[in-house]
């Protein structure tokens, strides 16, 4: 075989061989150096052109030339926005590509060097120099379905092969002015060495400084990436959120990464992490008080295809000593479709003493023994929301309650101090027991009202367990027909538990406690259903400044709530959901509007006379038999200014 090779280097031919194809690869060589900046700057200009011509802009590169073997050299980089602040402008970038991708048509970036970066964001009064670049539409055809596995893929090749192995970003500046709120945003040398990359980030708001430390890897060739942000000194402030959205977000660190992805048979798979450290909230929306989470993770894997997203269930969101593995489908298909599951079991003191601090204040302190298993199993069709499936519960296995923190939700059984809210002020309280005169024992009230209002607001009221997973199905319904949030599917005791011991201050947390508290309560047996009910009819709110049914009582009829009529009582039930807004129910001669209380006076009164509470008498010319007396009538009288206004738009989204 040597001998046979030898005699082969040895022939005149393939010597005559090797000499032409050295000579057309040294030809094509200096076809290259000779005319590569040529080609270079007419590529440029053409993708400039087409820039140009795209957006309301004006994009410009002064200098565009290689150097060395395959570097690539642009200056002078402007982007200026058609009669706006100058977007972006660039002293120099300097990029190199790996000569024998090159050759295959692939562009691999070895090492980039930018220097002198400045870009600059401005929003005043509605406009701005930079939403321009977002307002291109993609020209998209209307019959073609997402694919949501090759995008992600793309996506992912894009990044791992466009991220050089080799990079630096010397004096970097972002200034953002958006009205009134600056900030500016500095680095001085960012660099990256062996797929890994450090750098300080100095932020200046408003004259107020912090710096933030960036660090991470990329490896290219396993394709897995992580970075790390992280305070310099105490707590990071996330920039603008406070000042533009009265929003606090502050963190010791952030963590992120990407640890596996593949893509295979049209489906991507990306596993990964996330988590957070010392995280701080505060919004008025979210809570009165400060946020507190400690430590959060989640690490995640992702199953992506043509029409769908998986969060397979092996993925974990811990938070201090809870853990959870959720399942989420969301399905693109002919409809949107979306699926929840959770099925988890763990310690109850694990749980409680996991609530974030500044969320669940009620719960702070408490100790508990046992185990909790939470279940959650939720599926919708968005073209057919009248399927949505919706099922949940929380149990306990040996639960017991050892010591109460901060509240003690037993003291609802006996004698307590109630104190009304407005706006989270508190404006009224009162004893809810026998040394209140104004105090009403259940069976002092007339049947025809404590039955109006179970079955107007709670029909199995005596019979569940104080989360009504049925009425919450119905209000996400309706909440998905009418694209918006119209029914909120409280039950008695989730009014009765926001009433006493939450504020009225309607923040996201506000709802996730009163459930607790409602199930803790329940599963705690606490007190009794008629205490619950007697307590909930003496503190709801029936009017402006009214409380409780002996004051509405007086208010409205003059008489004690024994007396009420059955017209009376579906009249109160009727304005419990809008309790403020009862004016917007009568006309200006003190008469209820028949349009918008017919249906619900018969619809109540159908079922009264189902459960045999009432006769068919008793159902005859019910509008007509309501008749306001006392302070609601003169309140009436002085305020005619809600006649000229639309009362169900007055009315709407104004829920207790």
């Amino acid at each position: 075989m040597k001998d046979k090779l030898l005699s082969l280097i040895r022939k005149p031919r393939f010597k005559k061989g090797v000499f032409i194809s050295c000579a057309v690869i040294f030809f094509l060589f200096i076809l290259f150096f000779s005319f590569r900046n040529i080609v270079l700057r007419s590529i440029i200009r053409s993708k400039i052109e087409k820039f140009n011509n795209t957006y309301p802009a004006k994009l410009s590169i002064a200098d565009a030339s290689f150097s060395g073997f395959t570097t690539i050299n642009l200056n002078g980089i402007l982007l200026i926005p058609d009669k706006k602040d100058t977007l972006l402008s660039c002293t120099s970038v300097s990029t190199g590509l790996r000569f024998f991708p090159l050759l295959l048509g692939n562009i691999v970036i070895s090492d980039m060097d930018i220097t002198g970066t400045m870009v600059n964001l401005v929003s005043k009064d509605s406009t701005d120099n930079f939403s321009f670049l977002l307002s291109r539409k993609p020209k998209t055809d209307s019959s073609a379905v997402a694919n949501y596995s090759t995008h992600l893929n793309k996506l992912t090749n894009a990044v791992f092969n466009l991220i050089p192995g080799q990079f630096s970003l010397k004096s970097f500046v972002m200034k953002i002015a958006l009205d009134s709120n600056l900030m500016t945003v500095r680095l001085n040398d960012l660099s990256m060495e062996d797929h890994k990359f450090v750098s300080s980030i100095n932020i200046e708001e408003n004259k107020k400084k912090e710096t933030l430390i960036a660090e991470g890897n990329i490896d290219k060739s396993n394709r897995t990436l992580g970075f790390r942000l992280y305070a310099d000194k105490g707590k990071f402030t996330l920039p603008l959120c406070k000042q533009r959205w009265g929003l606090v977000f502050s963190f010791d660190t952030l963590n992120v990464g990407i640890s596996r992805n593949t893509y295979k048979d049209n489906e991507f798979q990306l596993q990964g992490y996330a988590s957070a450290e010392g995280l701080v909230l505060n919004h008025r929306r979210i809570s009165l008080y400060d946020v507190k989470m400690e430590k959060a993770g989640f690490d995640f894997q992702f199953h992506v295809g043509t029409d769908f997203i998986e969060l397979d269930s092996s993925s974990v969101i811990t938070y201090n000593k809870l853990s959870l593995n959720p399942y989420v489908l969301y399905k693109h298909a002919t409809a949107k479709q979306l699926t929840l599951k959770i099925n988890n079991e763990f310690s109850a003191q694990d749980f409680f003493s996991s609530l974030p601090e500044g969320l669940f204040t009620n719960f702070n302190g408490i100790k508990t023994e046992g185990r909790l298993r939470l279940y959650v199993n939720f599926f919708v069709d968005m073209n057919q929301p009248d399927s949505l499936t919706f099922d949940a519960y929380l149990k306990g296995k040996d639960f017991k309650v050892t010591k109460y923190g901060v509240t003690d939700f037993a003291m609802i059984s006996g004698p307590f101090t109630f104190t009304a809210y407005e706006n989270g002020n508190p404006v009224k309280s009162f004893i809810i027991g026998d040394d209140n005169p104004e105090f009403t024992p259940l069976n002092d009230i007339a049947t025809y009202l404590k039955e109006a209002i179970l079955v107007s607001e709670n029909g199995g009221y005596y019979f569940s367990t104080g989360f009504d997973v049925g009425s919450l199905r119905l209000a996400l319904i309706d909440d998905i027909k009418q694209k918006r949030f119209v029914r909120g599917g409280s039950t008695i005791e989730m009014q009765l538990v926001r009433n006493v011991f939450l504020n009225k201050n309607k923040t996201m947390a506000r709802k996730f406690e009163e459930l607790l508290i409602v199930w803790l309560m329940q599963t705690g047996d606490l007190c009794n259903k008629d205490r619950m009910y007697e307590v909930y009819l003496n503190v709801v709110e029936w009017g402006p400044g009214i409380y409780g049914i002996s004051e509405a009582s007086e208010y409205y009829f003059r008489k004690r709530p024994s007396q009420l009529s059955v017209a009376e009582s579906i009249f109160l039930a009727s304005i419990l959901p809008r309790p403020k807004w009862f004016k917007y129910s009568f006309d200006a001669g003190g008469n209820l509007i028949t349009e918008q209380n017919q249906y619900y006076f018969s619809n109540i009164a159908s079922l009264l006379l189902a459960k045999s509470i009432i006769t068919e008498r008793d159902t005859f010319n019910l509008l007509q038999k309501v008749k306001l007396k006392g302070d609601s009538r003169n309140y009436l009288e002085k305020d005619t200014a809600n006649y000229k206004l639309d009362p169900l738009k007055m009315m709407e989204g104004e829920m207790q």
